[in-house]
């Protein structure tokens, strides 16, 4: 819940001011982010939710890549669709991520996703944004199902590349967000894997997302060093 609250505060900076909707799984984050003074806030708690519940007690439980936490992430199609069928235009965000400036204007053009490249021609759902296109809708659709009746789990992110290489939505338009602008941990440390020195220039870094940055603790010191962690 720290990094949501550090995100809040990120964006608050930026001047902007989208609506924001936290996902709360669990009832003392959805309580205590409720009260959360951030301008256009929205705290919703989903119900009737299938796979590992999260609740104060078993969070710290999951780590990047077991089971349950992949059960945990591959709910995040499911809600993205919720919105997206209302109309919405959505700019979906993992908690670990930090605001340096407005994103909005790096997200203008022709396009139906825009997601940025995490490495090896992956690209990475922590920082998307999704148009409600007739396209997105149907990609979205097929991907929530195919999470929902995969017989072994598979990583939602997996799942996301393997259906766009397939082209299954052959007119499926992707904008893509440059690392330079959308850096992950890799891009953003010019020494990665080690965090010591940050990226000295940030006067166009946008948005920064702590992809492969592994476990709380870690990504929290990141943040620190880098004058990103604002919250107490």
């Amino acid at each position: 819940m720290d990094f949501t609250v550090n995100l809040l505060m990120s964006i608050e900076r930026t001047g902007a001011r989208p609506d924001v909707v936290v996902v709360a799984e669990d009832e003392q984050s959805f309580k205590e982010l409720s009260l959360h003074p951030h301008p256009g806030l929205q705290v919703v708690k989903p119900h009737n939710i299938s796979g590992v519940n999260i609740d104060s007690k078993n969070a710290h439980y999951l780590k990047f890549g077991t089971g349950d936490y992949n059960k945990f992430v591959n709910r995040r199609p499911k809600y993205i669709l919720e919105f997206v069928q209302r109309g919405y235009e959505v700019f979906f965000l993992d908690a670990d991520t930090f605001w340096f400036r407005d994103p909005f204007p790096y997200l203008e053009g022709n396009f139906d996703i825009a997601y940025y490249n995490d490495r090896f021609d992956m690209y990475n759902m922590g920082v998307a944004f999704y148009r409600p296109t007739n396209r997105t809708l149907r990609f979205l659709k097929h991907f929530a199902l195919t999470l929902e009746t995969q017989k072994k789990v598979i990583p939602d992110q997996n799942v996301m590349n393997t259906i766009i290489r397939s082209q299954y939505i052959p007119d499926l338009r992707i904008k893509h967000l440059n690392n330079e602008n959308f850096p992950n941990g890799g891009f953003f440390f010019p020494f990665f894997p080690n965090m010591t020195k940050c990226r000295e220039d940030t006067s166009t870094t946008v948005v920064f997302h702590a992809a492969w940055i592994s476990g709380h603790k870690n990504k929290k010191k990141a943040f620190q060093t880098c004058h990103m962690w604002l919250t107490s």
